[in-house]
């Protein structure tokens, strides 16, 4: 809790050079992925002084009262335990196999881009929250633009963008994170379950310029 030993300095260092984004990145170590979940949301709203974050569709984030605020299905994670998280808004996911014929990611984006417009507002939205490949009932592979769409608008608007990759990243995909399909510039970025072999290891990236002016003595711990 005090100083960290060097293998953990080193998987951190490791991490933030496979990590996406150009920027400079910095990472911490927590037990669960839904630790991780949470830390990203506290560390998104404490950098943009926002409260408000969006989760999508089908999307599972994990078992505490805030992820389950931001997980999708109520069975069976949810059913009985409220009340949630506040301030935690659902989005629609781009789904190929179930939405209407000739729908295109960008349009996709586009209804879950109006939606956060008319009921959430941009100037209130702290973060977006999304599995590139949710796999909760199934494995869901966004049409293609959807994911490329929606961070262009969140780079537009200061929202910041986490990717959830607890179940997507570290290869599973064939590639190091499945937001690397399709070359997004990420704000904060959560791995768990691969990253060591089912120890209790989980972290948060992130690497968002505006980060730098955090204190981050409240998760150097």
């Amino acid at each position: 809790m005090v100083t960290p030993y060097e293998g953990c300095v080193e998987v951190c260092e490791r991490l933030n050079a496979l990590t996406p984004s150009d920027f400079a990145k910095k990472s911490v170590l927590f037990h669960s992925g839904a630790e991780a979940v949470e830390n990203a949301v506290k560390i998104a709203r404490k950098a943009t002084g926002l409260p408000a974050v969006a989760a999508f569709e089908h999307g599972y984030h994990g078992r505490t009262n805030l992820t389950m605020a931001l997980t999708s299905r109520a069975m069976p994670y949810k059913s009985g335990m409220g009340p949630f998280a506040p301030e935690v808004y659902r989005l629609p996911l781009s789904y190929p196999f179930r939405d209407p014929d000739q729908m295109t990611g960008e349009q996709a984006a586009a209804q879950a881009i109006t939606m956060i417009e008319q009921q959430i507002g941009a100037d209130d939205l702290a973060a977006v929250i999304i599995e590139p490949i949710p796999g909760e009932g199934g494995f869901i592979v966004p049409a293609p633009g959807f994911l490329t769409a929606l961070g262009t608008w969140c780079g537009e608007n200061g929202v910041l963008l986490i990717a959830d990759e607890i179940r997507s990243g570290l290869c599973r995909t064939r590639r190091w994170f499945a937001s690397d399909w399709q070359g997004l510039e990420l704000d904060l970025v959560t791995t768990a379950k691969a990253l060591a072999a089912g120890m209790g290891v989980r972290r948060v990236t992130t690497s968002n310029p505006a980060f730098e002016t955090l204190d981050w003595s409240p998760w150097n711990g």
